[in-house]
């Protein structure tokens, strides 16, 4: 189950120039497995994951979906000549992700001009499926604290609409409830930006990424909801991580209740060859044992460019056909760096951190 001009012919490129003290070779070949049945026009962003605190070069991977490029149109299989392979859509997560695609794509549907990307997320493991199943995220046009109008919510074709789809059946009317709680507490000018599902590991929660919060209300906002977390302890990593960063982003997991770990994206503008504090950080998580020294090194020479001029021979085909047809002005460049650092927080400490990598493509004159 092989497709052609598969997502494979990026992993190719990038495997040499990815630390193998973030990413082993043994996972390049899981990643492999994946990208063989993803075709390349899905995505033009995607990423790995790479957990810091353990001396074996784990990771997962990443790829987003953007409404106005051809992946929208790619996993809807709508009048696009390039669809998924049709034994990935016997299983009933990829029939659950082809039909919210499908809705996403009409112009009917309320998710056509809400959502503006889907990331899918593959959590890779010690075990080559033979089908890889993703969790699944959609990024939502900024969501605020909108009050209902006339009982209406204005969000609700997220419970009604998008998570049915994904589940493959009605949501929990309890989850639902707490998914508005969640809503209605957001500070002024907080919003979620993602909503996700873990469709991979069966779990019936859904998580929720929010962003302009400052640590300040993080620690409100989770009060507010009745989180059973230590606050106190919160609030002295808040103090400590946030001179180091310029943004922390909260994640939570909503089910009945609030689940007991919080994720903290920490978010620098700027690339470590650009900004000192990305080694400052970096210290920090090494001092709490949360990151190995190796994977320090190399997250810091990870950021870069490769460029199709200097690399030709391992440039994808269909990428080298259309710099053909545009004539020598024109190249493609491949860029990549840290998106951010996750921490996950729980039980009153900070558990993990995991380093996310970004790659992306864009076609330059030089």
């Amino acid at each position: 189950m092989i497709v052609t001009n598969s997502l494979t012919d990026y992993l190719s490129l990038l495997n040499s120039f990815v630390p193998r003290e973030l990413i082993a070779e043994s996972e390049w070949r899981k990643f492999n497995h994946i990208g063989n049945i993803l075709p390349s026009a899905l995505t033009t962003f995607f990423g790995f994951e790479s957990r810091l605190g353990i001396p074996e070069a784990h990771g997962d991977f990443l790829i987003c979906a953007d409404a106005h490029e051809a992946g929208r149109r790619v996993l809807a299989a709508n009048s696009y000549d390039i669809d998924l392979p049709t034994e990935l859509l016997h299983h009933p997560v990829w029939m659950n992700i082809r039909k919210f695609s499908t809705n996403w794509e009409s112009e009917a549907s309320p998710l056509y001009d809400k959502i503006t990307n889907v990331w899918l997320e593959f959590d890779v493991g010690n075990e080559t499926k033979d089908l890889p199943v993703p969790s699944c995220f959609f990024g939502p046009k900024n969501l605020y604290n909108t009050p209902a109008v006339d009982s209406e919510h204005p969000y609700k074709w997220i419970w009604e609409n998008a998570l049915p789809l994904l589940l493959g059946r009605s949501f929990p009317k309890s989850v639902e409830n707490n998914i508005v709680k969640c809503f209605a507490a957001l500070p002024e000018n907080a919003y979620v930006f993602q909503v996700g599902l873990m469709l991979a590991r069966e779990w019936d929660g859904v998580r929720l990424c929010i962003r302009n919060i400052s640590p300040e209300k993080i620690i409100d906002y989770l009060k507010s909801l009745d989180w059973q977390g230590d606050l106190n302890n919160l609030q002295l990593q808040l103090n400590n991580i946030s001179p180091l960063v310029d943004r922390i982003d909260l994640d939570i997991d909503v089910t009945e209740g609030l689940g007991d770990k919080i994720g903290l994206e920490c978010y620098l503008n700027k690339q470590p060859q650009f900004e000192k504090r990305w080694s400052l950080f970096l210290d920090n998580l090494l001092l709490k044992g949360l990151c190995f020294p190796k994977k320090q090194q190399a997250l810091l020479t990870y950021p870069g460019y490769i460029q199709e001029k200097m690399n030709p021979s391992l440039w994808p085909l269909s990428l080298r056909k259309i710099s053909k047809i545009l004539g020598d002005s024109y190249e493609w460049v491949i860029f990549k760096g840290i998106h951010h650092i996750k921490l996950n927080y729980c039980d009153a400490e900070i558990k993990e951190a995991k380093a996310y990598l970004y790659v992306s493509r864009s076609l330059i004159r030089g």
